[in-house]
This record gives structure tokens, C-alpha cells and sequence, in this order.
């Protein structure tokens, strides 16, 4: 059991205490098995907005992805929802349409 740095949510300050890390023998490359992502990403996502600073772009970015939402309209991704119908954009501030 280890500690697994986890870039590939696109944050640079998320480690994960307790993997098993997987060393592969002939190239030396780490990897992990997460069994619930959707979980992780959630306690990350809830770590991000109960903070009290506040937050950078790159946590910015992670949490629209997470919510499906894309920069330039607020709204989410035709790919991510079956119908724009059922859905509001979310922070229309300036900039934004």
C-alpha cells in the first residue's frame, strides 16, 4: 500500500493514501485500480467547494467537467445530456450567453 498522486483528474493536489500501486516490471510505469470513480470524484468535487479559499482554474475546469458543462455557454454538453430541455445554464454572468 502506498500513496498515488492522481494528475489524471487534472489537479496537481489530489493524493490518494492507501493504494494498492501496481508497478509495472519491464517499464517501470505505476498504476492503480480505483473500483468507485464516481465516488472519487465526488468527495474531490466536495473538497473544492467546502474549502474556504477560493479556488484556481484548474479546479474550476474539474468541477464543470464533472457537471457536464462546457466554458462558453454555461450549459451543458450535447454529449453529457440527451435534452437540453431538461436543464437551466448555470452562471449566465458577464461574458457569457
Amino acid at each position: 500500500m502506498g500513496d498515488y498522486r492522481y494528475t489524471e483528474s487534472g489537479l496537481d493536489n489530489v493524493l490518494i493514501r492507501g493504494m494498492n500501486v501496481f508497478v509495472d516490471e519491464d517499464g517501470g510505469e505505476e498504476w492503480i485500480t480505483i473500483a468507485n470513480i464516481n465516488a472519487l470524484h465526488r468527495a474531490i468535487a466536495l473538497g473544492i467547494i467546502r474549502r474556504q479559499t477560493s479556488m484556481s482554474g484548474r479546479e474550476l475546469r474539474f468541477l464543470r467537467s464533472e457537471m457536464g458543462m462546457t466554458q462558453a455557454t454555461g450549459r451543458p454538453c450535447r454529449a453529457c445530456t440527451s435534452s437540453d430541455a431538461d436543464h437551466q445554464p448555470v452562471g449566465t454572468g458577464r461574458g457569457y450567453h
